[in-house]
């Protein structure tokens, strides 16, 4: 199978929900596994790693077929850096998140708010699919 697929991650402050998308959008295998909030931020990131390996792992995709990791979570971001400023429902204050995940992972992460991944999810691939200019509400 050398067809190419990308990771989405979704930060909440009890579940971190994964799901792996062919390059079309096509939601095609999901998992999710507690945060670990009250472990701290560097549980947190490596529950993040130890799942995305896991998807992939559980799916009858390989590793090698990763595209890259999207990650949406709450708070204050610089987004290009990829840097979580605040994060008040995990308690992640200055945590470098894409530089962390990239590290572990060895692949491409981007990291961005939660409410602006839900926007862009649903004008890819979801209700706002085929339409030329889309709102979502969070």
């Amino acid at each position: 199978m050398s067809e190419k697929i990308v990771i989405g991650v979704d930060i909440g402050g009890t579940t971190i929900k994964l799901g792996i998308c062919s390059s079309e959008g096509e939601l095609l295998h999901t998992y999710e596994g507690p945060t670990g909030v009250e472990n701290g931020s560097d549980i947190v990131c490596q529950n993040i790693a130890d799942y995305a390996r896991l998807i992939v792992e559980q799916s009858p995709f390989s590793w090698d077929q990763v595209e890259g990791v999207g990650v949406g979570i709450a708070g204050f971001l610089d987004i290009p850096k990829g840097i979580v400023k605040l994060s008040v429902n995990l308690y992640f204050n200055n945590v470098p998140l894409k530089e962390i995940l990239e590290e572990k992972l060895q692949t491409k992460v981007l990291v961005n708010n939660d409410a602006n991944v839900a926007a862009l999810g649903e004008a890819w691939a979801g209700a706002g699919r085929g339409i030329s200019d889309c709102v979502c509400y969070t």
